[in-house]
């Protein structure tokens, strides 16, 4: 069924009048099955997705794309998907964590420029140069020196995962990009742009789009009863907009940015004093910059 709707809405945007106006919409859920409006409405404000739109020639198509997932797999599934982790990304120890960075395509400078999807992902909404494009890559390339050590102290495994690419030549020095097959993709990320996976060795798995490192370094340490719960009771009341463990680190985060602000004016009051003691009080009216550290929150590669 899939295949004959994606058939006809092919055709309907090939052959359609350009119409700007009065445009029919189809709504799609995360899975890319039809819904109605009202169920597209209600999910695209909970706490587990975001609503995506698409304006084609004759058809706009409006989608549900998934923040967070949990799932499991048995024995034996999780004997298989480890087999297919061993073949296609040289996985060896399966008693570690693995992140798996996904990005259904790596693309060229100029590709870049030209998919205002990819820009988006890298908060990138302008048009940018070869020197700007390349300094992104290096940056992040020269992270993963700091990230590998996050990840070892964790006893995580990551890996920097796509579909396809399309005339990407910049080779980083610090991690690699693996091609992954569309079994793998199925398996993880069947309907997804991009996101991120974790999955610890015991089958559980738990997929997000963006999280702060203090919160990806939580979810590699803690068990996830407790969040699991909370996201069964949002998947069942899509009334719920936030998911509560989520929320629950979001304010631990701002909690610790205050406190860190806290000791930067506190720093920056006693260099006053100093200076006036010696009368050369110098004003310091800087804004308070944080850096906020980033390893493994989302795809950026």
């Amino acid at each position: 069924m899939k295949y004959i709707f994606f058939l006809f809405l092919s055709l309907n945007v090939f052959f359609g009048n350009g119409q700007s106006e009065n445009k029919p919409v189809i709504y799609l859920d995360q899975d890319l099955s039809l819904i109605d409006s009202i169920e597209y409405h209600e999910k695209a404000i909970s706490a587990l997705y975001f609503g995506s739109e698409l304006d084609q020639d004759s058809i706009i198509v409006k989608r549900l794309i998934r923040k967070y997932d949990f799932g499991n797999f048995n024995s034996t599934k999780l004997g298989q998907v480890q087999n297919l982790l061993r073949r296609e990304l040289g996985v060896e120890n399966f008693e570690k964590n693995i992140i798996l960075f996904y990005k259904d395509s790596i693309l060229g400078y100029n590709e870049f420029n030209n998919s205002i999807k990819a820009r988006a992902l890298l908060d990138e909404m302008s048009i940018v140069t070869k020197q700007e494009y390349l300094s992104r890559r290096t940056s992040f390339n020269s992270k993963q020196k700091k990230c590998r050590k996050f990840a070892k102290k964790l006893n995580t495994k990551p890996f920097y995962v796509y579909s396809e690419k399309i005339n990407f030549d910049y080779v980083p020095k610090n991690y690699e990009h693996h091609q992954i097959s569309k079994t793998l993709k199925s398996i993880f990320f069947k309907y997804d742009f991009h996101g991120v996976v974790i999955l610890k060795p015991n089958g559980d798995y738990f997929f997000y789009t963006r999280l702060l490192e203090s919160q990806v370094k939580k979810m590699l340490k803690d068990d996830w009863t407790e969040y699991i719960t909370d996201f069964n009771l949002a998947k069942s009341n899509p009334q719920i907009r936030v998911l509560k463990f989520i929320d629950d680190m979001n304010r631990s985060e701002r909690i610790q940015r205050d406190r860190l602000v806290r000791i930067e004016i506190e720093k920056r009051k006693r260099e006053r004093e100093r200076e006036q003691n010696k009368n050369q009080f110098r004003s310091n009216n800087n804004a308070i910059s944080l850096k906020i550290s980033s390893c493994y929150g989302y795809p950026r590669f």
